[in-house]
């Protein structure tokens, strides 16, 4: 009995140092987290983040480890969405927008209130500037552009009948545009984007910066395009 008594008091031993060696990594490396401050219109709505749902009352504040999540949102009287967010770091709050549409009329009704309109504007601009961040975070190329040389120049827009972005190169010879693809894959050789080229003879002279231009980023279709050269480009 006393080897058996032995071996579980070194078993118990054992467990207990582990325990205190997995107390003690935690603590030296904690899991950092951030503050999450969704914003929702309608005023009142809910959100659920890993199965626990939060009552919203505007605005709510959740402290979440970095990673990323998808929150589920909804609201009597409007559709539910999921939109997807990442916590970065506990220095950088996370703000979030999150617009739901109206499902019928009694939710069509509820933002014709004075409170839900002006609370719908500031969630639709924080929203947007959710979007815009995501763009430029997932096209690097983007951050770069209006780009102007004397030979070229080149932009981004979404074409409206795919909804999706695509650059453009606007030049008047194919040295011009060999050169200003040369330049886009000097800034991200290895994005994929839709590229595609027209005569700036259509649009004016390419190196005064104060001729009128559509700006970058504007809804275009494909009849604002001159001549059109839609391909892939991956360097």
């Amino acid at each position: 009995m006393k080897p058996q008594r032995n071996k579980l008091v070194l078993i118990g031993f054992g467990v207990l140092a582990l325990l205190v060696i997995v107390i003690f990594i935690a603590t030296l490396f904690p899991t950092k987290k951030g503050n999450v401050e969704i914003s929702i219109s309608p005023i009142s709505s809910f959100v659920t983040i890993n199965n626990k749902e939060y009552k919203v009352n505007k605005t709510v504040t959740v402290t979440l480890p970095k990673g990323t999540y998808t929150l589920k949102v909804r609201a009597d009287h409007f559709t539910d969405r999921e939109v997807d967010i990442e916590v970065k770091d506990e220095t950088t709050p996370t703000r979030v927008g999150i617009l739901l549409q109206p499902s019928d009329d009694k939710g069509k009704s509820i933002l014709l209130e004075d409170s839900e309109a002006e609370w719908r504007d500031i969630v639709g601009q924080l929203e947007a500037r959710n979007s815009n961040e995501s763009l430029l975070t997932n096209n690097p190329l983007f951050n770069y552009l209006p780009h102007i040389s004397v030979q070229y120049r080149v932009d981004y827009a979404i074409d409206t009948a795919t909804s999706k972005y695509m650059v453009w190169i606007t030049a008047d010879t194919e040295l011009a545009i060999s050169s200003a693809r040369e330049w886009i894959a000097s800034v991200d050789s290895v994005g994929t984007y839709d590229i595609r080229t027209r005569d700036y003879s259509a649009i004016g002279i390419i190196g005064n910066t104060s001729q009128s231009w559509e700006p970058t980023g504007r809804d275009v279709s494909d009849t604002d395009l001159t001549n059109t050269d839609t391909q892939q480009f991956i360097d």
